[in-house]
């Protein structure tokens, strides 16, 4: 299955043509997680598309958003213990 993926991404730069979908921050998101975690080697293609997917203004302010909702989460679990 990466190997289909990574052909794909490698064809051009989003899965899909040259405009960026859904699908586009879903596998990047996923990518990010998995290379993050060692389950795959780096790959200059695969570092691109991941790198085009995380520069995007919306995905960086969709991660600064999961982030304050992660130290609410954090603050209230702090205050019930």
């Amino acid at each position: 299955m990466l190997k289909t993926l990574f052909d794909q991404i490698s064809k051009g730069p989003y899965l899909l043509g040259d405009k960026p979908y859904a699908v586009d921050l879903l596998w990047g998101m996923s990518l990010k997680w998995c290379r993050m975690f060692g389950l795959f080697d780096s790959n200059p293609a695969v570092d691109a598309y991941i790198e085009r997917i995380t520069s995007r203004p919306a995905f960086i302010r969709t991660e600064e958003r999961d982030q304050v909702l992660a130290d609410q989460q954090a603050a209230l679990q702090s205050q019930e213990s």
